[in-house]
């Protein structure tokens, strides 16, 4: 959203039509331009029907309310315990636990604090390390050991301090203050402190200026109590381009295996999150640095990998799950970079089975192959690494799954890099891959029947055409041109003859049913050029 806006959620009874003129505010938030994406959180209810309502704040807004809105929403079980919900109240009203004596009690193991700071105030005798416009908590540890908080999610820059004590100016500090800013997603708004059983400890969470208004979301994991919900396997892309890549998986104790690819070098990762969900470590002269949320209050894993003295920053999802599509057979063409690498088009298969599991197999344009597996993300992503030519290259790229009518059920723009030898030329080329829903049968090869056809680029003379194709069965067969379709899987396979004469070329490539066409590639040792098949 660009500009100043205000997001609120409302809820509005049981299941069926709202109710608008009995509406409950239950979360509130806003920005202004420049300002952070805003954004809520709050505890559904089954059977419940909410309301959200996205408008203009200020003037100069309400005069132009033009514009336009992305609104996103998560939904995840509440796997953890002891959550305590207290809806947000912008109405002016001081907050219930404004004061060190009013501080909520909060109980569990595992648990997420949901608040508001609007008009929370600074008590007489705070300590300065608690900040400003404080809000309290009294939590009691139940076990001895490292415990974590975290609010990394708050919407405002905030502050964080763990205290023991019985009275606002008797207070002795646990461990450091630490300080957080929306959406920052750094360590350094985790604090972890040694926990001693039966101790009460006063948790405030405070601005880092008066006056600064929002939503508190903060964490807490209890000593012995590591529990991370959201366990991947995480994949994606460190730094600015696609030529690197991470995949992790973690387990609910926080323990991890996975492996990074960094400049062409495969390094096998295994450690473990710290209770407060870091973890650091120099591999192979290459430092990782790892984060993850083990309150649940965010699915992300992020962090940095420095190699070579260049940061490489991440943001990655875990698997979809029982989320991801449903399973589903697709066939793939990789269209050509008309800049770079061969003109053809790549094609191939991919097959989404339960849980978002993915299997992928094609032929490129030069007619390497590549087959790949993984998973789709909680965003809809499928994060495409392939290692080719001896680990000299790579094929890789965000395949993002979100239907195009009549044009994709999912794309990407790939990375494709094929390195110089004595006998080839090499290149950087930037294809695109699209995918389409694929249902087997001769029925649904009508596309190729009555049909034209078209070779041409690579090191093809002109365009050769061949108007007026008929299928018989999976086959087309015409003088100069022989070619058959697998119905189980839409792949092609044949061969023509160009028009200047010569010997037949062999040709592969799929039905793409979404545009009622096909298309793959011709091989010619001169340089493979494309084909085309449509009305």
């Amino acid at each position: 959203t660009y500009g100043s806006v205000t997001i609120a959620a409302f809820q509005s009874g049981t299941s069926g039509q709202p109710n608008y003129g009995q509406l409950n505010l239950i979360a509130y938030n806003s920005t202004y331009e420049g300002g952070s994406t805003p954004s809520i959180s709050f505890q559904a209810a089954q059977g419940a029907t909410y309301v959200f309502s996205v408008g203009a704040q200020g003037s100069e807004n309400s005069l132009n309310p033009n514009g336009s809105t992305t609104l996103s929403m998560i939904t995840q079980p509440l796997d953890v315990t002891g959550l305590i919900y207290s809806p947000l109240d912008p109405s002016g009203a001081e907050p219930s636990n404004d004061d060190f004596e009013n501080a909520r009690n909060i109980y569990g193991n595992a648990l997420y604090v949901i608040g508001y700071n609007g008009s929370a105030t600074t008590e007489l005798g705070e300590p300065e390390s608690s900040g400003s416009d404080t809000l309290w908590y009294r939590w009691t540890a139940q076990a001895t050991g490292t415990a974590a908080i975290s609010t990394l999610y708050s919407t405002f820059d905030d502050q964080v301090a763990i205290y023991t004590g019985t009275a606002i100016n008797q207070l002795s500090q646990v461990g450091g203050t630490v300080f957080g800013s929306p959406g920052a997603g750094s360590v350094l708004s985790t604090l972890s402190f040694s926990a001693t059983a039966n101790t009460v400890y006063h948790i405030a969470v405070g601005s880092q200026s008066a006056n600064q208004v929002g939503s508190v979301l903060l964490g807490l994991i209890a000593p012995g109590s590591n529990y991370f919900p959201f366990t991947g396997p995480f994949t994606g892309f460190p730094g600015s381009d696609d030529s690197d890549f991470l995949s992790l998986t973690v387990s609910p104790s926080g323990s991890f295996t996975g492996k990074a690819i960094i400049d062409n070098r495969t390094i096998s990762l295994a450690g473990a999150l710290n209770s407060a969900g870091n973890f650091q470590k120099l591999v192979d002269g290459i430092t990782f640095r790892f984060f993850l949320d083990p309150t649940g209050a965010s699915n992300l894993l992020t962090g940095v990998i420095i190699a070579d003295g260049t940061s490489l920053p991440f943001s990655l999802q875990p698997a979809a799950g029982a989320a991801a599509p449903p399973p589903a057979r697709y066939t793939v063409l990789i269209r050509p970079d008309p800049s770079s690498g061969p003109q053809g088009f790549g094609a191939g298969t991919l097959l989404v089975r339960a849980g978002g599991k993915v299997t992928f197999s094609a032929n490129l344009a030069d007619g390497t192959p590549v087959t790949a597996s993984g998973v789709i993300t909680t965003g809809g992503t499928w994060n495409l690494y392939v290692p080719l030519y001896k680990n000299a290259g790579v094929l890789s790229g965000a395949i993002n799954f979100q239907q195009i009518i009549a044009q994709s059920d999912f794309a990407g723009d790939l990375l494709w890099i094929r390195p110089s030898t004595s006998k080839i030329s090499g290149f950087t080329a930037s294809p695109s891959l699209l995918g389409s829903a694929f249902s087997p049968g001769i029925p649904a090869l009508n596309l190729l029947s009555p049909a034209t056809a078209a070779f041409f680029g690579g090191a093809l003379s002109g365009t050769t055409s061949f108007a007026g194709l008929q299928q018989t069965g999976g086959s087309i067969k015409a003088p100069l041109l022989s070619l058959s379709v697998n119905k189980s899987t839409g792949i092609i396979a044949g061969k023509f003859t160009p028009s200047g004469g010569g010997k037949p070329l062999k040709m592969k490539g799929v039905v793409f049913q979404d545009q009622d066409m096909a298309a793959g590639y011709v091989i010619d040792a001169g340089g493979n050029g494309a084909f085309t098949f449509g009305d």
